[in-house]
């Protein structure tokens, strides 16, 4: 190895790097757009249809999402190319082989994307979590919401009230500087 005398070194074998001689990062902060939102309400998600999936709680570091709290929405402020992420964990109940549960994006309205889908393999009781991931271009004034669904024969299921099990993330793809 060759190193930069002034950012790195070596010490007993070991790389060391002179942090304070280090690059500063740019950007961080102001002109981060992400979002996170929880729920830890309980919904019921009925074995029909879909059910949009409130949030009780939002961590937002951004300028370029708005939280609709109201009407449980994610409006875009600034077009650009959107990373979603959601897991949701559905409270124990009986479920049946062949049932299945989703988590939904939807996009100003109507479905974007099926994000994740579980189909249960056996009859069980139990919780029963299921996550996904999906990209999406929105332009300013867009919203995002989320969804979930569960086809099971007994009837609605709640979503678990347990933190850190229901959760959705928003963050703008890109270079932040």
């Amino acid at each position: 190895f060759r190193f930069a005398d002034d950012l790195t070194s070596q010490s007993n074998g070991y790389l060391v790097i002179n942090a304070s001689k280090q690059p500063a990062l740019t950007g961080v902060g102001s002109n981060i757009r992400a979002v996170r939102l929880t729920n830890t309400a309980g919904t019921s998600v009925a074995n029909t249809g879909t059910t949009k999936i409130p949030f009780d709680a939002s961590i937002s570091i951004s300028n370029g999402l708005r939280v609709d709290a109201a009407n449980n929405r994610v409006y875009c402020d600034e077009s650009g190319l959107y990373d979603l992420s959601a897991s949701i964990q559905f409270a124990s109940s009986t479920y049946a082989a062949g049932n299945i549960i989703t988590i939904q994006a939807w996009k100003n309205g109507a479905v974007h994307s099926v994000m994740g889908a579980k189909t249960i393999d056996a009859a069980v009781t139990a919780k029963q979590g299921i996550e996904g991931t999906d990209q999406v271009s929105l332009s300013r004034g867009d919203y995002i919401e989320f969804y979930a669904s569960n086809s099971r024969t007994a009837g609605a299921t709640a979503l678990s009230t347990t933190a850190g099990e229901c959760f959705m993330n928003i963050a703008k793809k890109g270079r932040i500087v």
